[in-house]
């Protein structure tokens, strides 16, 4: 048997290579996409505080929802050192 290679001009024989890979997804990823959002979402938040020309009910909300993240934040953190330490 034979199939194209690379550029469709070249004929190859196709083989069976006898490599086999198993890929685990890493069961805390999920945990450390949220930190890595809750971080950015943090510094976009803190950029928009320090916009004089940002309205004060819009600050007021920001304010909130500051404060909830970065209650949240130690929250993730430490879900993440105790997945890490059972999955390592």
């Amino acid at each position: 048997m034979v199939g194209l290679f690379g550029s469709g001009s070249e004929w190859v024989a196709i083989s069976i290579d006898p490599f086999f890979f198993k890929v685990t997804p890493d069961p805390c990823q999920p945990i450390q996409d949220a930190i890595d959002a809750d971080e950015r979402e943090i510094q976009q938040l803190i950029v928009l505080l320090s916009n004089p020309g940002v309205p004060p009910i819009v600050k007021a909300q920001a304010k909130i929802t500051l404060q909830r993240l970065e209650r949240a934040l130690p929250l993730l953190e430490a879900q993440l050192k105790t997945c890490r330490a059972t999955n390592p």
